[in-house]
């Protein structure tokens, strides 16, 4: 049942990348590879919350569900790697540019990277769920920066730039 999800995950992906904008001007991209104007700026930007520390897991998210659901820690955590200062400046960085929205998605949601950012009392205060097979994350609270690019598919240098991170972090392939 997951191959064949992954395999219509990626059918669909391909299937958008032939089929998507015929005959349409292609804005030009700016510094992050989007598409989206780069003057756009967000105004509270994520996680909009105090938080203490920030936790990076790999888990099994083939259902479609987020790292944290109703407050809880996905039960099929895998790995788990808090970030340095510097890690979680480069994320929110990525996260909180509207220019790193705007690449092709699918519609297929299978996140098997998770971002906690945790408070002093240790709950949970914001997540994003990311998903690299079909190019898309959900948060909790939503990002603005993909609310002012009408899209949550990564540009590729955001993309690259997670993966980086992902890379970075030594987590098991996606």
């Amino acid at each position: 049942m997951v191959r064949l999800l992954r395999y219509c995950c990626l059918w669909a992906a391909l299937w958008s990348l032939v089929g998507c904008g015929e005959g349409a001007k292609p804005a030009q991209p700016n510094v992050l590879g989007s598409k989206v104007d780069s003057t756009l700026k967000v105004q509270t930007a994520f996680p909009n919350a105090d938080y203490k520390r920030v936790v990076a897991y790999a888990y099994d998210g083939d259902d479609g569900a987020s790292i944290v659901e109703k407050g809880v820690l996905s039960p099929t955590v895998r790995h788990e790697k808090e970030l340095s200062a510097e890690q979680i400046q480069r994320l929110l960085g990525v996260l909180n540019a509207p220019q790193s929205y705007g690449g092709t998605g699918a519609r297929c949601f299978m996140p098997h990277w998770g971002i906690v950012f945790y408070n002093a009392a240790n709950e949970a205060v914001a997540q994003v769920s990311i998903c690299f097979l079909c190019n898309n994350l959900v948060s909790s609270p939503d990002l603005e920066a993909t609310k002012l690019a009408n899209s949550a598919a990564f540009s590729a240098e955001a993309r690259a730039a997670l993966e980086s991170l992902h890379k970075e972090l030594e987590f098991p392939a996606k």
